[in-house]
């Protein structure tokens, strides 16, 4: 099985799920491209500072400190709510957990390593995911699951309806909610019972548009849709709830193996 071949599986089971991971991290990842660094000597750049010299920070460097904090709190701010709107309360929360983590020293350089954002990212989304409003969750669970076809809504609507049967808005924000056993058996039901609403036009031509990349070209995908037809639903294919590895002997054997 090529590459290729497994990244069209990839690509079609995960039609629902970049949602949930995505909302997790809106706000930590719009925190890496806060504000515009400065001009050397402007603010919030080096000046000819007591603190640069090792002494106390003049009322200078104080107020450059401060303006240069505070367009990073606007830019986060912006880029957060435009990513998620409609979450101001989720956004101003991340924003000052890290705050509190980081230290106002940190957030205020325009040069802050994205590494220090990733280390503490978890921690400030797990403090923070109840504030997501329900109906941004919603519309970006929607939006990812549907991507440009608009035929697949009344499934992710489907799905929607049936993960709130068991899980929270905040949970369902949360990336690491997709590990848990409580997700895998909501999303089991969900499958089961949102299933037949899946247009199968809509997952055979994603799974073609990704295998298309395979060098054994469009025969050999359009023979790999109809050999893994016969041994999974539409649902199933979507979900990902068959065996791979059986499905991955059969298309080689049906289909032709890749050229070494």
């Amino acid at each position: 099985m090529s590459l290729s071949w497994r990244q069209s599986i990839t690509y079609t089971t995960g039609m629902h799920r970049p949602g949930l991971a995505r909302l997790a991290l809106l706000a930590a990842l719009a925190c890496a491209a806060c504000g515009t660094p400065p001009e050397p000597g402007g603010p919030g750049g080096a000046s000819a500072s007591g603190a640069r010299d090792g002494g106390a920070p003049s009322a200078e460097d104080r107020a450059a400190k401060a303006s240069a904090l505070s367009q990073n709190a606007a830019s986060f701010a912006r880029d957060c709510e435009r990513a998620a709107p409609g979450a101001q309360a989720f956004c101003s929360c991340m924003w000052e957990d890290a705050r509190r983590r980081l230290g106002d020293d940190v957030l205020a350089d325009p040069g802050i390593d994205p590494r220090a954002l990733e280390r503490i990212k978890p921690a400030v989304v797990a403090v923070c995911k109840d504030k997501m409003p329900e109906e941004t969750v919603h519309s970006v669970f929607v939006a990812s699951c549907t991507g440009e076809r608009a035929d697949v809504k009344p499934y992710c609507d489907c799905m929607w309806s049936e993960f709130r049967k068991t899980l929270s808005p905040a949970e369902l924000a949360d990336g690491d909610t997709v590990q848990t056993e409580r997700f895998k058996g909501a999303h089991a039901a969900a499958v089961k019972a949102c299933g037949t609403s899946i247009p199968e036009p809509a997952i055979q031509d994603r799974f073609l548009a990704e295998c298309g990349q395979d060098p054994r070209g469009p025969v050999f995908c359009a023979c790999a849709w109809k050999t893994l037809r016969e041994l999974a639903s539409v649902a199933e294919i979507q979900s990902g709830s068959y065996d791979r590895d059986k499905a991955t002997a059969k298309v080689d054997a049906a289909c032709g193996k890749p050229k070494k």
